[in-house]
């Protein structure tokens, strides 16, 4: 149910209806998309895209439906693509990424293979 405050603010779109929170994480923007992972009420801990509108915003993939310890750290745009690094209990943290398709979010490799940590930080970038 949309809302205003005093100060204008209006709710854009409420992904986890009811009283609890969305917790948005880790906005970035790429290809005129504004990125970022939430939990809703299905999937638990999601990534999703907007253009803008609430008719275009869409949950790209669920990260991890199951539960358990999820993270998505730092992310970064290279080439069209978001880069990201994401934790969780299959992959531990390693570095992901997306074009904002389901087929196209994946990890880019797993460093540490099973769930150890590869621990993808501090992404810059750079030119020559």
């Amino acid at each position: 149910m949309p809302f205003s405050t005093s100060f204008g603010q209006t709710l854009f779109i409420d992904l986890n209806p009811g009283m609890e929170t969305g917790v948005l994480q880790l906005l970035n923007a790429a290809n005129e998309q504004l990125y970022f992972f939430a939990n809703d009420t299905t999937d638990n801990y999601s990534l999703w895209k907007t253009d803008g509108t609430p008719a275009g915003t869409v949950k790209i993939r669920p990260m991890h439906p199951d539960g358990g310890t999820v993270f998505a750290s730092e992310s970064i745009v290279f080439n069209d693509t978001l880069y990201f690094g994401f934790r969780d209990d299959d992959t531990g943290n390693e570095l992901w990424k997306t074009d904002g398709s389901i087929g196209g979010t994946k990890v880019v490799k797993d460093i540490r293979p099973g769930n150890g940590d590869g621990a993808p930080h501090l992404f810059t970038l750079l030119s020559d």
